[in-house]
Formats: structure tokens, C-alpha cells, sequence
């Protein structure tokens, strides 16, 4: 397929980056069509499709472990554990392969990846239809006259059942990965997608050049014409001033005005730092990567560093545990907090801090989630630079809300939806509530019921309301309505 495509946008291999563990991201492009006045507008942007990688199916799977040039550590016989069998297999569910002759070309028609055997191909067995039972690794010896080189690795079961070994499977081109990106490419994924506005706009142009509208035969049925020539349209635009924001009266620097959307911590105290008064720590990481004495300083160098930014933190000992990750978790960061209740006079902590395998998270967003989560406030917009936002007179809630839909093809998946709304007259402590409900449908029918949360927990009823609400612009007129009755409704009550 020359230009893999979903929902939304097309992909094309002119623009590519390899991040590992099977998987390749590639440049994409979105377009959709807009009314304006008197005429129409092509909305285009660039968009990023994570897809499989291709080529041989063993060094695919060594590179999803990340044990390149290791491949008996795909054999069940040689330790591979059945947990990672399984997240494999999960993994491949869905990919299209080539099978490979005896020579190496692929043969036959694509197949799809249905899972993965529970046993090497030199212990799967099935029987001839002539009678008589063999196992896969001599059935491929039979037909292809040779012996599989890693007769004790995996096979692959396709659509009709039929077992294939890896070491014959080849993973074709242009797959685009519809599950969930792992979170440890998160970041490599954004690093790709994210481009500064002149770069953005560059790789825009460049992709007219494969949109080829002139070329078009679909635009040339329906009597249209796209100008290229005049480049993109233009529209007025002003940057708005930024507020100041407050951080604590002991900082240094108490007050700064954001630069270019970006600040940092140095030489400043929260606004309002939160007290920890018991917490313990789980580790996931095995001793021999993670040793005690690590222990020891994740804790000084968190008691120093909530210290630095205006966090009391009571118990300057905690406990800290080792678990298995492959564990029944929940039932082990209970026992840890029985722990620590048992230690602090049947009290439960208030924070529990889990290391995590290759958890490079930096301390100082680390400590930031902290004090929030904790009840603290980090930072207060100056009431002077945002005088409609602080009046005393009319207090004010800034809300926000959304609703994501479940992946196209779906059935029978519900959507979800998110509302925030801040509590305070600063407008810098916000509750949210989640709720489920009718799948597809972009209303948020419980709109109202959580808002009364939100009333329940602030200081003052709001008089007015900033509502940002995500939606489509053939859509606005219509959620206006829906949204304000609510409201309209709980006001009057």
C-alpha cells in the first residue's frame, strides 16, 4: 500500500523515524474541507502514524524485547516466560506477514497474525490429512528440505489455524499500529509530532506535493479547483499578554511573567506547599539495579528537594519495600500502607512513592504532582494582571470539558467524558470528575450532576462562567444550547 491510511489522515514513507521495539513512526497528513464566506477552505495539517516495522519477523520480536541478536530467547524451552509470550503475542495480533521459501523470497498471498503458539515449532504437533502426526519443525523440513535454523522458537497461528515459524515470517510494509502507543515511546512520539510553526508549516507545503489536487480526478468530477499558487491563507493575529504569576512570599523570586509560554522552578516556593505527614516507598525494580543505598538517597534527595520548593515532609525515616512487578499490586501497596499504619500508630500514609523499572522521571515534576495531589497550590495568576478572573465581587469558574469517542470500527465501547473546574477565587485549584456514557454522542448528557460537584466543594457560587468546551464548528451552535441549560437549570435551583 503506497500511502497507509485511517479515520482521520494518510501516511507516506518519505518522512520516517525508527523507535524501537518494533515500531516505526511516519509523517502524515490531515485534510478535511470548510465552509467560508463565498467560497470553501482545504484545512490541512500534519499528523503521525505509528506503524510495525518491517522485515523479518525474529529480529521484529528480539527488538520488541530489546535483545537484538538473541534469538533462543524466543523459545518457551529456553526460559521465555509466559508473561512475555503473551504481551508478544498481543503485540502481533492483527499484523499482516509474507511467508518465506526455502530460499528466503516471499511466497503466497499476505496473512494475518492471529497469536502466538504456547510452545516451540519442535513441539507443536498436528495431524496429516493423509494420517500420521508431525510437528511443525518437521513439516517444514518435508516441504522445504532444509531444517529450521531455531526449531525451538515460537510459531505464529494466522486466520485458518495454520502454524508458521518465525524464522519464515516476514513482517510486510506500511502497518499502521492501532493499539496503544507503550508509554516509555510516549516521548519519542512527541519528539517526531512536534514541530516548531515554520518547520509545520514547511512540511505542510511539502505535502500538497502528494496531495496532488491538480491531479485529482475526484476534484475534476466535481467541478473544483484548488489554488496552490497564492499559499496558504492568511488571517490577522495578536499574542496575548501573559499573566504574572505568584509563587511563595519566601521565594527569590516570587513573581515572574512566563516567556514564550515556559518558566521553571529556580528560586521559588510553592504558593502554597502541603505537609506530608506519613509516606513509604515501593520499589518494582530488582536489587541488583536497584540497590538499598539508591533507597536511601531517592529519600534524602526528596526530603531535600520538597524542603527547596516549600514542602514539610514529618517522617524523615520512611519504609520502603521491594515487590514483584508480575505481583497482584494492589494487594501489595496494601500491605506496604498497613506497614506504615502499624509504624505510625494505626495512621495510613498520605503518599506512596512506586519506583518503577527504568523510571527516569525528574524529581522536580515529580515533587510538582506531589503538592497538588497533596492539596497544595503550586502557583496563583497575580490578581492584578487578571482582575476579571479575581474580582471579588463577581467570582468567577473557569471549567473545562470533553468527550472522547471510542476508536472507529468499535462496537459496543462506550465514550468517556471529563469535566474540570477550579474551586478557589485564585482560579489555581481545580476538582475533576469522569464520567461513561452513550457511545458517539458528543453532548455530555451528566453535565449538570457534575457541575453540583464542583458546588458543593468551592467556596462561593460562581456569577460567571469561561466554559472551554472542544468540539467541531458544525457542531457549535448546537452545543451551546446543550451546554448553558444546565447551568441555567442549577442557577435557578
Amino acid at each position: 500500500m503506497d500511502y497507509p491510511f485511517n479515520v482521520r489522515s494518510f501516511f507516506t514513507r518519505q518522512e520516517q523515524k525508527d523507535i524501537g521495539s518494533g515500531l516505526v513512526l511516519w509523517r502524515g497528513y490531515f485534510q478535511s474541507v470548510r465552509p467560508a464566506v463565498g467560497k470553501m477552505l482545504i484545512n490541512i495539517d500534519i499528523s503521525t502514524g505509528t506503524m510495525y516495522k518491517p522485515g523479518p519477523l525474529i529480529d521484529i520480536c528480539l527488538e520488541f524485547f530489546e535483545k537484538q541478536g538473541q534469538p533462543l530467547v524466543l523459545a518457551p524451552a529456553r526460559g521465555l516466560p509466559e508473561r512475555e509470550r503473551a504481551r508478544l503475542s498481543r503485540f502481533l495480533s492483527g499484523v499482516r506477514i509474507e511467508t518465506l521459501n526455502a530460499n528466503g523470497k516471499p511466497s503466497g498471498t499476505p496473512r494475518t497474525i492471529k497469536k502466538l503458539s504456547s510452545a516451540g515449532a519442535n513441539q507443536m504437533s498436528f495431524t496429516m490429512r493423509e494420517g500420521g502426526t508431525l510437528t511443525v519443525a518437521q513439516y517444514f523440513q518435508r516441504t522445504h528440505n532444509r531444517a529450521l535454523r531455531f526449531p525451538d522458537l515460537l510459531c505464529v497461528e494466522v486466520g485458518n489455524g495454520a502454524l508458521i515459524p518465525l524464522e519464515m515470517c516476514k513482517i510486510t510494509e506500511g502497518q499502521i499500529m492501532r493499539k496503544q502507543v507503550p508509554p516509555e515511546k510516549t516521548k519519542a512520539v512527541l519528539d517526531f509530532a512536534t514541530k516548531r510553526p515554520p518547520e509545520r508549516l514547511a512540511s505542510i507545503k511539502a505535502g500538497l506535493g502528494v496531495l496532488q489536487y491538480g491531479q485529482s480526478e475526484y476534484v475534476r468530477q466535481f467541478g473544483l479547483q484548488v489554488d496552490e499558487a497564492n499559499g496558504p491563507l492568511s488571517i490577522s493575529a495578536r499574542v496575548l499578554i501573559p499573566p504574572t504569576l505568584k509563587y511563595g512570599p519566601t521565594s527569590r523570586q516570587a513573581n515572574i511573567v512566563p516567556r514564550d509560554g515556559a518558566w521553571n522552578m529556580i528560586d521559588k516556593r510553592f504558593y502554597q506547599g502541603t505537609t506530608i505527614e506519613r509516606w513509604a516507598i515501593v520499589i518494582y525494580e530488582r536489587t541488583n539495579r536497584f540497590r538499598e543505598n539508591d533507597a536511601t538517597e531517592v529519600i534524602a534527595g526528596l526530603i531535600e528537594a520538597c524542603k527547596n520548593v516549600g514542602i514539610e515532609v514529618r517522617e524523615q525515616n520512611p519504609i520502603y519495600r521491594y515487590q514483584n512487578a508480575q505481583g497482584r499490586v494492589a494487594d501489595q501497596l496494601r500491605a506496604v500502607g498497613s506497614e506504615c499504619a502499624a509504624k505510625n500508630g494505626g495512621k495510613f500514609p498520605n503518599l506512596l512513592v512506586i519506583i518503577l523499572p527504568d523510571n527516569a522521571t525528574d524529581i522536580y515534576q515529580a515533587i510538582k504532582q506531589i503538592n497538588v495531589k497533596l492539596g497544595g497550590i503550586n502557583t496563583i495568576p497575580d490578581p492584578r494582571s487578571v482582575q476579571i478572573l479575581t474580582d471579588p465581587h463577581n467570582p468567577t469558574m473557569v471549567m473545562g470539558a470533553d468527550v472522547i469517542h471510542p476508536a472507529a470500527g468499535s462496537v459496543g465501547r462506550p465514550s468517556f467524558t471529563a469535566v474540570v473546574a477550579n474551586v478557589d477565587s485564585d482560579t489555581a485549584k481545580y476538582i475533576a470528575d469522569c464520567r461513561v456514557q452513550t457511545s458517539r454522542q458528543e453532548m455530555i448528557e451528566d453535565l449538570e450532576s457534575m457541575a453540583e460537584i464542583r458546588e458543593k466543594k468551592a467556596n462561593s457560587a460562581p456569577k460567571r462562567i469561561i466554559f472551554y468546551r472542544g468540539m467541531s464548528g458544525l457542531l457549535y451552535s448546537y452545543m451551546v444550547d446543550a451546554s448553558i441549560m444546565p447551568w441555567k437549570e442549577l442557577r435557578t435551583d
